[in-house]
């Protein structure tokens, strides 16, 4: 098996690890070249051996090698516990292993440059805790610290609370209340773009606000013109429930910031009559007008 990995040509994940993630491609390939070589044939034992040493290589320890790593690495134990899962083997993992080890400092995600050999410790762990229940409980009562960190980080990043808020709560409404507002306006838009459709209209609302909010003041025109498409995307597909005075808060944040109603900014006529052919009233809004 050893050979295998070395020899394997594995997808990087780190490539989707940021945004809304395709990894469920990745491990499938993975799975389909492992299972009937190893995978069929492995004891509860091998499994166990298998998931502890995956998990160190994974997330647990860092170094330079590890690093480089990780990404393969991440990807067999993925795809090992997706098979364990499909086959009804959960238990066979249960209270395996000792979550006590994981250091807090070295849980976290790169923010840049995570393409080249970046450090993606905190997804690997995320989509670690999704394949087997017990885990997470392991986790809460023998590392405080960790157990800590992934149930607040969840709700500070977008791109992990699109794949996982249903880690700790079963209604989407609920989770987004409890995402922070003080993120940046890339947070809320990815998750809007995921569960606009879904979503309670005053949280939809909100979801709004907070991303206009945080369109910069200053050097943000690329910023606006993402934000603006946005929004009209929305409007065009809730509009029957969006009615103008649900909007008008909405309007009013357009109003107020010069990064979105600059007449500099290339795309604003067409996006304000984008909103306008909607049939809302923006007459009152004098920064609006065309």
């Amino acid at each position: 098996m050893k050979e295998d990995i070395e020899n394997f040509n594995f997808p990087d994940i780190r490539i989707n690890c940021y945004g809304e993630s395709y990894i469920k491609e990745d491990i499938d390939k993975v799975r389909k070249y492992f299972e009937p070589k190893y995978f069929r044939y492995m004891t509860e034992k091998n499994f166990q051996k298998l998931f502890k040493t995956l998990i160190d290589l994974s997330i647990s320890k860092k170094n330079d090698e590890i690093q480089k790593n990780q990404s393969k690495n991440s990807l067999l134990l993925m795809a090992m516990l997706e098979y364990i899962r499909d086959n009804g083997k959960d238990s066979s993992l249960k209270n395996v292993y000792d979550w006590s080890k994981l250091k807090s400092e070295i849980i976290y995600d790169d923010d840049k440059n995570y393409i080249l050999n970046g450090w993606i410790a905190l997804s690997c762990l995320y989509r670690i805790l999704t394949y087997n229940k017990s885990f997470i409980e392991e986790l809460k009562v023998s590392n405080e610290i960790v157990y800590n960190k992934v149930s607040v980080a969840l709700y500070q990043k977008g791109y992990l609370f699109i794949e996982y808020w249903n880690l700790f709560d079963y209604d989407i409404n609920v989770a987004i209340k409890k995402f922070i507002e003080n993120a940046q306006y890339n947070n809320y838009k990815i998750i809007l773009d995921k569960y606009c459709m879904i979503v309670e209209k005053d949280i939809l609302i909100s979801l709004i606000e907070l991303m206009l909010k945080n369109v910069p003041q200053y050097d943000g025109f690329d910023i606006a013109n993402t934000c603006l498409n946005t929004l009209i995307d929305i409007l065009q597909k809730k509009r029957e429930i969006l009615q103008q005075e649900d909007m008008e808060s909405v309007f009013q944040i357009l109003n107020e910031n010069r990064q979105i109603y600059d007449r500099f900014r290339g795309s604003r006529d067409n996006q304000i009559s984008e909103i306008k052919k909607l049939g809302y009233e923006l007459s009152k809004y004098k920064n609006l007008d065309i």
